[in-house]
């Protein structure tokens, strides 16, 4: 399941599973319990030494070789007489007419062998049980019993779920800020590396930026406050899918100024107020792609020993004027980066309006190399011209990195669907 989630960029998902999938769901809101965001468990149990012996009976009507007979034996299994009486069907939601007596009978073996009661405290998504098939003792879970139902869902509803349940969908805390990246990109839309970065970020009242952000995202903060960052580096060759990064256009330097935002699903990312970038053909088709605020400056990055100084002047589309001069002096390689630190670097998605839609565009990377970072000079006015308040204090955090190799997965809907 995880493997599908990840092919299809989904990074949360609501699960509900039905019985031998109810204990598979239970399974994966344990063990990938971030993938998670709200569970339905239809019909299941946690079996192990607290589960009911179906008995020989049972198991020899479901394995028996004639697939009718196996099936009707199902049906009765699952529903009371008097449902059946009521809704003669068809059921399409059964299993497979085609399963062979060996798959049912190793269906079963499976069944068997499932034990998830000394985990279930593991489970940390808001959860839905239905026809309370945990013996009463869901804990925390919200339990629904379904008339006339034995085992199975009733099939007259459209979806077969909660008739006497009202279900809404509520904002859910933030996911939880990891150094390593949260999910997979098995196939790129994009491949880059970002070197000799330099991070300031100064502390703001999230209410001063919460305008500037897309619909469906609020300032993601950190003890109460939100962040506005400046980060210059060196963009190297940008690269479509698989295919091998650019080296002239897709190799510039980039200075740009950001956000700190999480959605309704959890996801934490940034928004860019500005990018400027030294390269005409990047933005233009950044701009008119992927509708982010690329511009174009006349940029260059010089180095000495361990100084680094980053110079950006704006040309294109303005305002004219917008520049930055930012010198740092680098210091010693951080072991343990503190919170702030990974808040402020480990941002694993972009959220960005897109024709009039908000979108999320995952992205992974190995784990940041952090330096501690000394603030020569800074001279700009990139914050302000990208609407922002100006920032006139000492930044709260300056640091340094030698880069890493990127990859940006499909962006995703609010509701964390991948686009065609």
């Amino acid at each position: 399941m995880v493997a599908v989630l990840d092919e299809l960029a989904v990074d949360r998902a609501d699960v509900y599973g039905t019985s031998m999938g109810g204990r598979v769901a239970q399974c994966l809101a344990v063990r990938h319990s971030r993938r998670v965001r709200a569970l339905v468990l239809g019909c299941t149990s946690a079996g192990g030494r607290h589960s009911i012996d179906r008995g020989g009976e049972v198991r020899r009507s479901l394995i028996q070789p004639d697939p009718v007979a196996a099936r009707q034996a199902l049906l009765e299994l699952m529903y009371t007489p008097a449902w059946l009486a009521m809704h003669p069907g068809p059921y399409h939601t059964l299993g497979d007419r085609s399963m062979p007596a060996h798959a049912r009978r190793g269906h079963l073996v499976a069944s068997d062998g499932h034990d998830a009661w000394d985990a279930l405290p593991g489970i940390v998504a808001p959860t839905l049980v239905l026809h309370t098939g945990f013996g009463g003792d869901e804990g925390d879970a919200e339990a629904t019993g379904l008339p006339e139902v034995a085992h199975g869902p009733p099939q007259h509803r459209t979806l077969g779920l909660c008739d006497p349940v009202e279900v809404s969908t509520t904002r859910i805390g933030p996911e939880p800020v990891t150094p390593d990246p949260v999910h997979l990109t098995q196939r790129p839309l994009l491949t880059q590396s970002w070197l000799d970065l330099a991070f300031v970020h100064w502390a703001t009242d999230p209410a001063d930026v919460a305008p500037f952000l897309p619909a469906g995202t609020v300032p993601d903060t950190f003890d109460g406050a939100t962040y506005i960052g400046l980060v210059a580096f060196r963009m190297h060759r940008v690269g479509w899918f698989r295919l091998p990064g650019i080296p002239y256009l897709g190799t510039f330097p980039e200075t740009n100024v950001r956000l700190y935002s999480v959605d309704s699903l959890g996801r934490r990312g940034v928004v860019f107020r500005s990018l400027d970038a030294s390269r005409l053909i990047p933005v233009a088709i950044a701009r008119t792609v992927f509708r982010l605020p690329y511009l174009w400056s006349r940029m260059s990055i010089s180095r000495r020993a361990d100084t680094i100084s980053y110079h950006s002047s704006r040309r294109w589309p303005g305002p004219r004027g917008a520049h930055s001069r930012v010198t740092i002096g680098i210091g010693e390689q951080i072991e343990e980066p503190t919170a702030l630190e990974h808040f402020l670097t480990a941002r694993w998605g972009m959220h960005n309006s897109f024709f009039g839609q908000s979108m999320y565009l995952p992205n992974t990377h190995p784990r940041w190399p952090l330096h501690r970072a000394e603030l020569i000079e800074c001279d700009e006015n990139l914050v302000t011209a990208a609407g922002l308040p100006e920032q006139s204090g000492t930044p709260a955090s300056v640091l340094y990195s030698p880069g890493v190799p990127v990859r940006f997965g499909r962006p995703a809907r609010p509701g964390g669907i991948p686009t065609p």
